[in-house]
């Protein structure tokens, strides 16, 4: 997904969301032709008692934490560094008014929150099922790697979040539940969110 690129004015910001938004219908669309075909019932595909089980509950911090530590050791190689791609990436200006602070943030807070939603149920909902056709038991890999090479133009160095995204791919393997992926993504992302508007206000 398009995040950082363009941000020269509150304008450009919106501007560049609507590219998201465009990316982020086009996921929904494709897992919900793939859902329509499998003929699910989606109050069945939701059905929140797949998550509130101590088991799945308990790996969702487990995924987060070692999530965090993956980024934190790749992120040390200096190789690593060299895709960050810094060049193709915009920065917020600092001279934003504060209303202007507010209406972006609360953009990106929404576009965040799509996002991983769109992300979780295009990734492991319909490419990860399709990738499990060819690969079987190794399908985690493909599908991290897939999950990774989406955010190459993203606020992180997509191969940084390799490791993670392998994490999150082998879980979704090991369970096939989208509700620990969806809610382990959310909490990851809201993190980097917050503490980016905190330097942000």
């Amino acid at each position: 997904m398009v995040i950082t690129i363009g941000y020269r004015n509150v304008y450009s910001l919106g501007y560049c969301q609507l590219i998201n938004l465009c990316g982020i219908f086009l996921m929904f669309y494709l897992w919900k032709i793939h859902i329509n075909q499998l003929d699910i019932e989606l109050k069945e595909y939701f059905n929140p008692k797949k998550l509130f089980k101590w088991s799945n509950l308990l790996i969702i911090p487990g995924m987060i934490i070692a999530g965090r530590y993956t980024v934190d050791v790749v992120e040390k190689f200096d190789l690593i560094r060299f895709f960050n791609y810094e060049s193709l990436r915009g920065h917020v200006i600092g001279h934003f008014t504060l209303e202007e602070k507010k209406f972006s943030s609360t953009v990106l807070v929404i576009v965040v929150t799509l996002s991983v939603m769109a992300e979780e149920l295009f990734i492991r909902g319909y490419l990860f099922e399709k990738q499990f056709k060819r690969f079987d038991k190794h399908t985690w890999i493909v599908n991290g790697i897939s999950a990774s090479v989406i955010h190459l133009f993203s606020a992180s160095n997509w191969l940084v979040i390799l490791p993670c995204c392998w994490i999150f791919s082998l879980v979704y393997q090991w369970k096939r539940n989208i509700w620990i992926t969806l809610i382990a993504h959310l909490i990851w992302n809201y993190l980097i969110l917050y503490g980016r508007l905190k330097l942000y206000f």
